[in-house]
This record gives structure tokens, C-alpha cells and sequence, in this order.
């Protein structure tokens, strides 16, 4: 396999959440027996790659895509910059992406 690129699928769809946030799956090419849900999702067949170079069991990852504005990203990340932007970033993770 060459290192630039991958076995497995790339899905990406748009989500309900701050006028549209993008989530990105990777998929491997054999059923997954595990599952890793990040941050960063743009950069996921990057993961992938490496995923499929390493002698791990088959998993899926699931990236929600980062925020552009740094600032922001960092309020989402962070609930002492920004408890409620937080506490909505969180639920959007853990209600909407995790199930």
C-alpha cells in the first residue's frame, strides 16, 4: 500500500450544529473492532493512513471538524473561556456525533 493513500472509505456529511458542522468517518476496509471519536475531523485520512500501516486492530474514526477561528475553537474547547459555548460544543459531541 502506498502511503498516500488508503484502503478505507472517507465520509463526510454536514451537521445540524452552529450553522453546519462537518463530521468525517473514516471507514477501514474490513469491519471495525473499535471506534475513536476526535476532534480535528479534516485531517482524518491522514489517521487513517497511519491506521492501516500499524499493526492494530481495525477502527473507525469519527472527527468533527475544527472551527477556522482559533478564538473560537478554544471557547468550544475550553469552559473557562466560555462555559456555555462549552457546555453546547459538549452535548452537540456527546448527543449528536456519539450516537
Amino acid at each position: 500500500m502506498s502511503s498516500s493513500s488508503i484502503s478505507g472509505n472517507l465520509v463526510t456529511e454536514t451537521l445540524n450544529y452552529n450553522e453546519g458542522r462537518q463530521v468525517t468517518l473514516y471507514v477501514p476496509p474490513v469491519p471495525p473492532e473499535a471506534v475513536v471519536f476526535a476532534g480535528d475531523g479534516q485531517l482524518i485520512s491522514q489517521w487513517g493512513r497511519v491506521l492501516e500501516l500499524a499493526d492494530v486492530r481495525p477502527t473507525m474514526i469519527v472527527g468533527i471538524h475544527r472551527l477556522d477561528d482559533e478564538m473560537q475553537r478554544l471557547r468550544e474547547y475550553s469552559a473557562p473561556f466560555n462555559a456555555e459555548r462549552f457546555a453546547a460544543n459538549e452535548k452537540f459531541f456527546v448527543g449528536d456525533v456519539c450516537q
